[in-house]
C-alpha cells in the first residue's frame, strides 16, 4: 500500500485487513477477525454475518476503480468473481508465503512480486 501511494497521489484504500494495512490507512469496512473461520461448522454457524460483510463489501466496490484480493481464500476470489461481473477490473495477489509450500519465488524472501 505504501509502493502504491508513493507513486499514485490521492489513493483511497477501502475493505478488511490487518494492523498493517490499517496503519497505512485502509478504511476498514469489518474486522478481519470477523472473517477468521475454519473447519466446516464455525462458517455454517457464522454465516449470517458473513453473508452481511460480503454484502457490504460488494455494494461499496461497485464504486470503486479497482478491487485488489490479497492471499487465497475463497472470500475474496467470489468477492472478485461478483464485483468483476459487474465492470469492475480485479486483480488478485498472493504473497510468496501464501504460495503453496511455503515457496519464495520468483523473487527473493520479501520481495513479491505479481504471479
Amino acid at each position: 500500500m505504501a509502493a502504491i501511494k508513493a507513486r499514485i497521489g490521492g489513493v483511497h484504500f477501502v475493505g478488511v485487513g490487518g494492523q498493517q494495512m490499517l496503519g497505512e490507512g485502509l478504511e476498514p469496512m469489518a474486522a478481519l477477525e470477523s472473517l477468521s473461520v475454519n473447519g466446516f461448522v464455525d462458517p455454517v454457524k457464522r454465516l449470517p454475518s458473513l453473508v452481511r460483510i460480503i454484502r457490504a463489501l460488494y455494494r461499496r466496490f461497485l464504486s470503486v476503480d479497482v478491487v485488489v484480493g490479497v492471499d487465497f481464500n475463497v472470500f475474496n476470489l467470489l468477492l472478485e468473481r461478483f464485483v468483476k461481473r459487474k465492470g469492475v477490473p480485479t486483480a488478485h495477489f498472493v504473497s510468496p508465503p501464501s504460495m503453496p509450500g511455503g515457496r519464495e519465488e520468483p523473487g527473493k524472501s520479501g520481495d513479491p512480486q505479481m504471479w
